[in-house]
C-alpha cells in the first residue's frame, strides 16, 4: 500500500471517492472549528489557544516524511538562541496515559513511545505525551520552565 500512496494508478483511482468524502468530512469537521463572526469568537467546538508561540509539525503525510528529525532540529536552533522550548507528542503506540507525561531521557519507551524518548534525548527538552494536545500543552507550561 506504501508504494501506491504517492504515485498515481488504479489503487488511487480506487479510493478516490472515499477520499472525497474524507475530504468533506474534514471540511466540515474545519469550519466547526472555526470562530463565525455572527457567534462574536465562539465555534461550535472549544478551541485552546495557549499563551505561548506555537508551531506546529504535522498533517504532512504518512509515516518517513522527516518530522521527528525536524522537530528536533526546530528544538535545538531554538534553544541555541536562548528560547526554552517544549515538545508535545501524542505517543503514538503506546496506551493512552489518563494524565499527561513528562517524558525525560530514562523514561521508558513502553509508556512514552520511541520518538518522544529519543527527542527528549537528542534535545534535552521537556516533551509531554497525551492524547489531547491542549492538556499536553498546559500540562508542559504548568511544570515546566517552556517558552
Amino acid at each position: 500500500m506504501e508504494k501506491h500512496w504517492q504515485k498515481r494508478g488504479f489503487v488511487s483511482l480506487l479510493l478516490l471517492p472515499l477520499s472525497c468524502v474524507f475530504a468533506l468530512l474534514a471540511a466540515v469537521r474545519r469550519r466547526l472549528y472555526r470562530t463565525p463572526r455572527a457567534n462574536h469568537g465562539r465555534g461550535f467546538f472549544s478551541v485552546y489557544s495557549a499563551p505561548v508561540p506555537v508551531v506546529v509539525i504535522g498533517n504532512i503525510t504518512a509515516g518517513g516524511s522527516g518530522k521527528t528529525p525536524l522537530v528536533i532540529a526546530i528544538a535545538n536552533l531554538l534553544s541555541q538562541r536562548g528560547y526554552q522550548p517544549g515538545i508535545v507528542c501524542r505517543g503514538y503506540g503506546v496506551s493512552p496515559q489518563p494524565t499527561p507525561l513528562l517524558v525525560t531521557s530514562v523514561t521508558s519507551t513502553g509508556d512514552a513511545g520511541d520518538e518522544p524518548v529519543m527527542i527528549a534525548r537528542q534535545t534535552a527538552c521537556p516533551v509531554v505525551v497525551h492524547r489531547r494536545r491542549a492538556e499536553a500543552v498546559q500540562h508542559l507550561l504548568a511544570n515546566t520552565n517552556t517558552n
